[in-house]
């Protein structure tokens, strides 16, 4: 009842799905590997952000005590003057 030509057709077609199979769980294997690089790499990143955010803050917080350390020293300079005037008696 079965023609001998359609039975080898379907085995032949049952053989090209076999291996599309086999290809395409080697294609998924290769993504897979491809993605833990991925991963690898993101996370190399992040850490390089993290380290850069430190840095910056460090920067920031420097550059606030600098800041401070100027306005301290305009402070102080203008005390000091002050007291020089005093001292050496104001020109009336």
């Amino acid at each position: 009842m079965t023609d001998p030509t359609l039975n080898a057709k379907l085995d032949q077609l049952i053989g090209k799905v076999d291996g599309l199979q086999g290809e395409t769980q080697l294609m998924r294997s290769e993504t897979n590997k491809q993605l833990d690089a991925l991963k690898e790499r993101v996370a190399l990143v992040e850490t390089g952000v993290t380290s850069t955010r430190e840095v910056v803050d460090a920067w920031g917080a420097a550059k606030t005590s600098l800041r401070f350390v100027k306005w301290l020293v305009g402070l102080i300079t203008v005390a000091l003057g002050l007291v020089a005037a005093i001292k050496a008696g104001l020109p009336k």
